[in-house]
């Protein structure tokens, strides 16, 4: 069987089974993509968020090192 297409199904007999299965193997598979382009999203967000406070981080200036009490 081959991933991500699903085979031709053999009847079953029961005209009535066989079209509720394949709706919900059509249903399923949708939703498999949906949840694959949701995660994607996800993914991407993350990626923005870190990159968008690197960029920030970078572009404030340097803090000065703290200063040394004098010895007395």
């Amino acid at each position: 069987m081959c991933r991500g297409s699903a085979p031709e199904a053999r009847s079953s007999g029961n005209h009535a089974f066989d079209e509720y299965r394949a709706d919900t193997l059509r249903r399923l598979e949708e939703e498999q993509k949906e949840f694959a382009t949701f995660l994607e999203r996800l993914r991407f967000a993350k990626d923005k968020a870190e990159f968008d406070a690197f960029v920030a981080e970078r572009r404030q200036p340097p803090q000065a090192p703290p200063a040394e009490p004098a010895e007395g």
